[in-house]
């Protein structure tokens, strides 16, 4: 926090650090603002901030970044308002994804690959008993769109998807009707794998955020004993692993 302070334009008094690229470019990509307006920046390591050139429709109020690549791409979404999934370049400028979509209810992109592989979870109206729910797609220039699908095949569910890697592997989190989210792993080959939680109940609540190369993902899950929402690891064989065992306090 006291690195990002000085970095923030004189003119702004609050910031947001939501993604860094990995390697050595040490670049972290954020919000910066006053007054309830706010600026998708990147920051460098050398200490300059860049303020990114993202236009906001007319129908939003606000402009959220959630990832970008070393390839220059962002993705994010539109909110106060129709909300929309995106990735903007400035090469291409902006591409709404959730538009795209037949029947999408709006939409939010929240990850993107080094080769460009966008994780875009969208509002739908396929479940039968529900008015809407969440369904994800992987999203990439080239080919398109790829659904990941029904989670535990049930038509009911809402699935949403917050981290991918580069093999195509995605982690996010679901719930069928009103039972608690559930975290999950899906790969197009095993298609979803339900991560464990510290309890042997199905509907223990819990989630995925992101995982690296090898399948290892992290996320929060709830732990019985203390009743907290607690910081979590999910080796590739889907077992859960606290990361602060001794710490009594909820964690993220």
């Amino acid at each position: 926090n006291f690195v990002l302070d000085m970095l923030l334009p004189e003119t702004d008094d609050m910031s947001r650090a939501v993604s860094v690229l990995g390697g050595t470019t040490g670049e972290i990509l954020g919000m910066s603002g006053k007054n309830g307006r706010w600026t998708p920046v990147v920051w460098s390591a050398t200490g300059s901030v860049r303020a990114l050139t993202i236009p906001l429709p007319s129908n939003s109020s606000i402009t959220l970044p959630t990832a970008f690549n070393v390839r220059g791409e962002v993705v994010g979404s539109d909110a106060g308002g129709r909300e929309a999934g995106w990735i903007w370049s400035e090469a291409e400028g902006k591409n709404d994804l959730s538009a795209s979509l037949a029947g999408a209810l709006g939409g939010n992109a929240s990850d993107i690959t080094e080769s460009g592989m966008v994780v875009l979870t969208i509002g739908a109206t396929t479940c039968v008993h529900n008015p809407s729910c969440w369904r994800t797609y992987l999203w990439q220039k080239a080919s398109g769109y790829r659904a990941v699908g029904l989670f535990e095949r049930n038509s009911e569910s809402s699935v949403v998807g917050l981290g991918a890697n580069e093999s195509g592997t995605v982690v996010g989190w679901a719930s069928v009707g009103d039972s608690e989210s559930a975290p999950w792993r899906w790969d197009q080959s095993k298609g979803f794998t339900r991560l464990a939680g510290y309890s042997a109940s199905s509907s223990s609540y819990g989630y995925a955020t992101a995982l690296n190369s090898t399948g290892t993902t992290v996320g929060a899950s709830l732990e019985p004993g203390s009743g907290s929402i607690v910081a979590s690891l999910w080796p590739a064989d889907a077992s859960i692993v606290r990361l602060s065992p001794s710490d009594p306090n909820p964690s993220v």
